[in-house]
């Protein structure tokens, strides 16, 4: 915990993506899905296994990920700078992916990565199965473990009882998956105060900082109230798991695409459901994710983004594909 509030105060250019098929989402929609994380050890999340597992097909020709969707189909062109391990970025679940990113691989979450691109800029065109939660629609539906060992989705860390008798308060009297899994998101939201520099946990405090947060002054950044989600989610039975990627950005009036920097680093929650399967949820307080998204860049820093993002695109980044 505590990654991204540091990397919310680098500017640097991340993404830069234009909607290709579909209806672009306004500001308030606009998440880009990186990792997915299933074990909190009170501390940190990983992703287990560990182990990814090689994509078959040719990216260049193009690859169908074999997904069932379960929303309207969104295609976007992505312009991805360097990162580090190559992850690739998609708004939803990813159904379909073209461009020159060699071998591809997904790990236990769905979550893709490109090796060869994580030094350099990538890319590509990626198909999403783009959801708007429909809250009344879900409560037609129930909240299960997906088939693969989803019992890791419900798994806790030792904490404090008091966190439990917390999840069972915010949904008593609830009887569907869906109102409690809103109930939680919704007190998350109206209780919890935003801040980049959450109170630090000592190493030698056998407390989880999400403890801390849940009762003390649920002050914090994203990646606290996402955890605090998926703990308190999980207390009541709902299988789910903490999400990292970017949110919001700002669209560039010059040239028309959407700009996200790492500035724009979002945690969020998914909640797996028998029919819809998993579906979006953001505990966060939004005034404070969407500041970047609802500033102004400037006009001549837009033009300049745009002609060096013509540059790349039309000659540097010119191959056999184009």
């Amino acid at each position: 915990l505590g990654e991204i509030g540091r990397i919310r105060m680098d500017p640097t250019l991340v993404l830069r993506i234009e909607t290709l098929e579909g209806e672009a989402p306004e500001a308030g929609e606009r998440y880009w899905r990186g990792l997915a994380f299933d074990h909190f050890d009170g501390r940190s999340w990983s992703i287990t296994p560990p182990s990814r597992e090689r994509v078959p097909g040719d990216s260049e020709i193009g690859v169908d990920l074999g997904y069932r969707a379960h929303g309207r189909r969104l295609v976007q062109r992505i312009a991805r700078e360097p990162i580090d391990p190559g992850v690739i970025f998609s708004a939803g679940a990813a159904t379909g992916i073209h461009g020159p990113l060699g071998r591809l691989e997904r790990d236990a979450n769905g979550a893709l990565y490109a090796h060869s691109t994580a030094g350099e800029r990538a890319d590509y065109t990626i198909a999403s199965d783009f959801v708007v939660r429909d809250d009344d629609a879900i409560r037609r539906d129930d909240a299960v473990r997906p088939d693969d060992g989803g019992e890791r989705y419900l798994a806790l860390p030792d904490l404090s009882p008091s966190v439990r008798q917390l999840a069972d308060q915010i949904t008593q009297g609830l009887t569907s998956d869906a109102d409690r899994a809103l109930a939680i998101e919704t007190y998350l939201r109206r209780q919890g105060r935003y801040s980049d520099t959450p109170p630090v946990v000592s190493r030698d405090d056998s407390r989880s900082p999400i403890e801390v947060f849940l009762l003390g002054g649920t002050e914090g950044h994203c990646e606290y109230f996402a955890s605090a989600m998926v703990v308190l989610a999980r207390s009541v039975g709902l299988p789910a798991r903490l999400v990292n990627g970017f949110a919001g950005g700002r669209r560039n009036q010059v040239a028309g695409f959407v700009e996200v920097t790492s500035s724009d680093a979002h945690a969020w929650v998914e909640v797996h459901y028998r029919k819809l399967g998993w579906l979006r949820y953001d505990p966060t307080p939004p005034d404070l994710r969407l500041a970047g998204a609802l500033g102004a860049g400037g006009s001549l820093t837009e033009l300049a983004s745009a002609l060096e993002f013509w540059w790349f695109r039309n000659v540097v980044d010119f191959d056999r594909g184009h």
